[in-house]
């Protein structure tokens, strides 16, 4: 889940976007009838790498958050920076894709990602990827 111009439609392929709260559970409905076992939503406006993508906000990616987890379904949340980490969990993400690496570890973070049980999808090589220049 991602909005219009955000991270995911810069392939140039047709990409289903988010264009308000109010979207989000026929947006994750219409997922699941195409299969989906989880919802991931983008929470990236691309300036860890150097990039600039439209990007969901608060509002939008707590209903995402809520309209996955109205249909069972685990929310996990595309992050590039901690604070967006933070943020995600804080909206009820069950879990992280690829790991920040903006800053080390913050134990506030790590505390918070503990307390709600979130997980986080390291990935590190497509991590390593981005940052090295």
């Amino acid at each position: 889940m991602t909005p219009p111009k955000g991270h995911g439609t810069e392939y140039g392929l047709t990409v289903p976007t988010l264009t308000g709260p109010a979207e989000a559970q026929a947006f994750v409905d219409a997922r699941i009838a195409e299969g989906s076992d989880y919802i991931k939503i983008i929470l990236d406006d691309g300036r860890a790498c150097g990039r600039q993508f439209a990007r969901l906000s608060n509002e939008e990616l707590a209903a995402a958050v809520a309209a996955a987890h109205a249909r069972g379904k685990l929310a996990i949340v595309h992050i590039t920076t901690q604070e967006d980490a933070r943020i995600a969990v804080a909206a009820g993400a069950d879990g992280i894709a690829h790991l920040f690496a903006d800053a080390p570890p913050r134990p506030d973070v790590i505390a918070l990602m503990a307390l709600r049980r979130a997980f986080a999808i390291t990935t590190l090589t497509v991590t390593q990827s981005s940052w090295v220049r």
